[in-house]
């Protein structure tokens, strides 16, 4: 996982799509990679918890957490 995370933050691709992940997990990863979770923008809805974590004003952790279906991204 820590090799796709790199990928956004490195700027090799806007997005990627991870692997269904304890959010702590990811962002334990994303600490590693220097990344602030500290102050996250955290944002969800619905049933399915449907959910959007802005890092930095310029990262997002995306997904469902009744699906699956996580993503990061560059903002």
């Amino acid at each position: 996982m820590k090799e796709l995370l790199e990928k956004v933050i490195n700027g090799e691709a806007e997005t990627v799509n991870l692997p269904f992940t304890p959010i702590e997990k990811i962002e334990g990863v994303l600490r590693e990679l220097g990344i602030n979770t500290e102050d996250c923008e955290a944002d969800t809805n619905g049933w399915e918890i449907d959910f959007w974590y802005t890092y930095e004003g310029k990262y997002e952790l995306a997904g469902s957490l009744h699906y699956g279906d996580f993503s990061f991204s560059k903002k």
